[in-house]
């Protein structure tokens, strides 16, 4: 066949905040499938904020990214030939594929089929996958709001805030949202359906403590915790008794070389003294559901009760900005690179 293969590869890790010249391009020569084996073309890539902690070498709930590896991403990719009975030509499939143009997977590693009713495939990636999934179920099983209580999501503009902010609506409670700037706080609350957005860029945690205080007059009953770190600390005294706290990410703590590093107020006197339930969330243990988070969020989408926001990118040599475009919360939504 003689194809190249075009990878983004991890050429050494970040000594504090992820930057561009971490990755360089390789390229590697792609056989023939074998009887059993099937290749994939890669359509889109998706670019979610836990691959930042799968840069540090420290330990996390999934396998870390080495110096010379292939970049992790689950991607959406299409069987163009085929060894194997169950995979055939033309056949959708989304899995942890990596950052390059083809994969030669077989039934174990070519994750799992797809089906393209109606939708772009790249919504498996984003309001039908992780993000949707997430913001499902971390605020279903965890935050639970109810009606008249006040819920702040931080990240509020992404992918999987902008659709918790979505589903938390029909509860009828009070939604607060940070985001990092005062552009994208007038955007995020012109789309979406915040009672409040505020910013965190530039400001102390005390100042950042005020203006939640503000725009939270009945204090804090749930946290969709985004971002961990400051904006999360400056919520610390907001909290209702019986709070609700799902940790969802982590992207507070990017600039760290290691999470350790972290430091800030220690919060166990104040959940004690407020009973707060906090709990940490992955996307990975509802797998199980997937057909009931995917069958709500579908209803939804096509009522137009949803909107799922995409920001995409085209061209393979635009990894390492799409990447940083996440990293630096410059997308509007769903961050993916489409490649032709």
């Amino acid at each position: 066949m003689n194809k190249i293969n075009r990878q983004l590869i991890l050429q050494q890790r970040p000594s504090g905040r992820p930057t561009a010249d971490i990755f360089s391009f390789r390229e590697t020569p792609l056989e023939d499938p074998k009887d059993g084996e099937f290749l994939l073309k890669i359509h889109y890539i998706s670019m979610d904020p836990a691959l930042v902690s799968r840069l540090r070498p420290e330990q996390n709930y999934a396998a870390g990214i080495q110096p010379g590896d292939l970049m992790h991403a689950f991607c959406v990719a299409e069987v163009i030939e085929s060894g194997c009975a169950q995979a055939s030509t033309g056949q959708f499939r989304i899995g942890l594929f990596g950052m390059q143009e083809y994969v030669i997977a077989d039934l174990a590693s070519g994750g799992a089929v797809i089906t393209i009713d109606g939708v772009s495939p790249s919504w498996y990636l984003g309001v039908l996958g992780n993000s949707g999934g997430t913001a499902y179920f971390a605020l279903k099983e965890i935050c639970q709001p109810r009606a008249g209580e006040t819920l702040v999501i931080s990240s509020a503009a992404s992918s999987v805030g902008s659709i918790a902010s979505q589903l938390a609506a029909a509860t009828d409670c009070r939604i607060v949202g940070i985001v990092s700037t005062d552009d994208k706080a007038r955007a995020t609350l012109d789309r979406f359906p915040y009672d409040a957005v505020i910013s965190y860029r530039n400001k102390s945690v005390q100042e950042l403590a005020e203006e939640l205080a503000a725009v939270c007059p009945e204090g804090v009953d749930c946290y969709f915790d985004n971002t961990s770190g400051d904006i999360s600390e400056a919520l610390l005294d907001l909290y209702n008794i019986g709070a609700r706290i799902a940790v969802v990410g982590r992207m507070g703590l990017s600039h760290l070389q290691d999470t350790r590093q972290d430091i800030g107020r220690r919060d166990n006197n104040i959940i004690l003294s407020r009973r707060i339930k906090k709990q940490g969330f992955l996307y990975g243990d509802y797998l199980h559901r997937l057909e009931e988070f995917q069958r709500a969020l579908s209803a939804m989408l096509h009522s137009g009760e949803l909107k799922a926001d995409e920001d995409i990118i085209e061209g393979f040599n635009h990894l390492p900005e799409a990447f940083m475009r996440m990293v630096n919360g410059e997308s509007r939504g769903k961050q993916l690179v489409k490649l032709s």
